[in-house]
């Protein structure tokens, strides 16, 4: 990143030394020397289509494992990302049925299909290989290390493995893609949890100045 771009030399410095903290932490107590040794793919265009949806996205990282093949997401940090606990799978479940609003599982749960399915239409994909999603979160944890030599962020990474979520609820995965896509092709984007929306995205909206639903709530008779 340039220097113009941060409000001041501090801001950049601190994300400069953040950044290669990550680094650091990535090879020397992380998997990134397994990531690279095993590595067959980059920035990977990987296709997949079911029922006449078709599906495309860029794949980080490919490396192959013993078992099969391991898709890597390279993220700051995995807090918002598809997990593989049950309150996961129910709130899949429950945006599937416009009982509640998970929009970024949702979202993390397309790419997990859309990786999944695509690498199997590679040709570094055979039947029967193991095909595992890892989000890696380079930034998971950070802390500040203290010394009299000054202060400098200190930085571990995480890995979550995700395609078991995928597997579990595919059916619930693509009945939100499927619903998606509906919605795109017919012109329907009324959102069903509206409300939900409002609440938690409408604030940091760029385009509030000019949404008429945000302008009438501001009108006073």
């Amino acid at each position: 990143m340039s220097r113009t771009e941060y409000a001041t030399a501090a801001h950049y410095e601190y994300d400069k030394q953040l950044a290669r903290a990550a680094i650091e932490a990535y090879f020397s107590t992380g998997p990134g020397l397994d990531h690279v040794r095993g590595s067959i793919l980059t920035e990977v265009e990987l296709e997949c289509e079911r029922d006449g949806i078709f599906l495309h996205g860029y794949a980080d990282n490919v490396v192959r494992t013993d078992d099969g093949l391991q898709i890597i997401d390279y993220k700051p940090s995995v807090r918002y990302e598809l997990s593989t606990s049950d309150r996961a799978k129910e709130k899949l479940r429950e945006h599937l049925a416009g009982e509640d609003y998970h929009p970024r599982i949702v979202k993390s749960a397309i790419q997990v299909a859309t990786y999944i399915e695509g690498i199997q239409n590679t040709s570094v994909y055979e039947p029967g290989m193991e095909v595992v999603f890892t989000y890696y979160g380079l930034l998971a944890n950070t802390d500040l290390e203290k010394s009299t030599a000054g202060v400098r962020p200190r930085v571990s990474g995480y890995g979550r493995d995700v395609e078991e979520t995928y597997y579990s609820e595919e059916e619930t995965i693509w009945g939100l893609i499927q619903r998606a896509h509906d919605g795109i092709r017919e012109n329907n984007f009324e959102p069903i949890q509206w409300d939900a929306i409002r609440e938690n995205a409408c604030d940091r909206c760029d385009y509030r100045s000019m949404c008429t639903d945000a302008l009438a709530e501001e009108v006073q008779f």
